[in-house]
């Protein structure tokens, strides 16, 4: 499982490499999208960010390298603690590949309402 620990209202860069089905070699499939999705629960509709391939708030840095990034007001509003999120790469109208993850807000002394 992925994780990501950063501090409310921080900018984290986050990069992430796709592996082929044998998990060994990079991927060279070129995504119809990818969608990053963080949600207080999992089980509710509404989530808290989602990023996403097609409109530029993830980009493919190298074959199967990818990055996006958690802006300071993705998380300015979350309490401290967990919250899940996965990522899910499309191709055609197949789902390639979901993978599960954890983002975790840990307090912080500086809050963006005193900067």
């Amino acid at each position: 499982m992925m994780r990501i620990c950063m501090p409310r209202g921080d900018i984290r860069d986050v990069c992430f490499t796709v592996y082929d089905s044998t998990g060994q070699e990079v991927s060279d499939v070129d995504f119809d999208e990818i969608y990053v999705t963080c949600k207080s629960d999992i089980k509710t509709n509404a989530y808290l960010f989602q990023k996403r391939l097609t409109d530029d708030t993830i980009e493919k840095i190298d074959t199967g390298v990818y990055q996006f990034r958690i802006e300071a007001a993705d998380t300015n509003g979350l309490k401290f603690g967990q919250y899940p999120f996965d990522i899910e790469l499309v191709s055609g109208t197949d789902i390639k590949q979901t993978t599960l993850g954890m983002l975790e807000i840990t307090p912080e002394v500086t809050y963006y309402d005193n900067e």
